[in-house]
């Protein structure tokens, strides 16, 4: 895979193969895994798509939880 075709849905999938249960990020008193961060994006992937949100399309994102913002993206 050359660096163009390397998106950060790769990392993310590719850490959660790699790191499973160690600990990808820490916000205050929360702490979530690489395994769940892989799964609360494609939760929230699912859940734009059934929005009607589709690749190309712009959206916000309005948030005090960098955790939450983090991953969004």
């Amino acid at each position: 895979m050359n660096c163009r075709a390397f998106t950060i849905h790769d990392m993310v999938r590719r850490n959660a193969q790699l790191h499973r249960d160690q600990t990808a990020f820490v916000c205050g008193g929360r702490q979530v895994t690489h395994v769940q961060v892989s799964e609360k994006a494609a939760q929230l992937a699912a859940g734009l798509r059934a929005l009607g949100v589709e690749a190309g399309d712009r959206i916000a994102l309005l948030c005090d939880s960098r955790l939450d913002a983090v991953l969004v993206l």
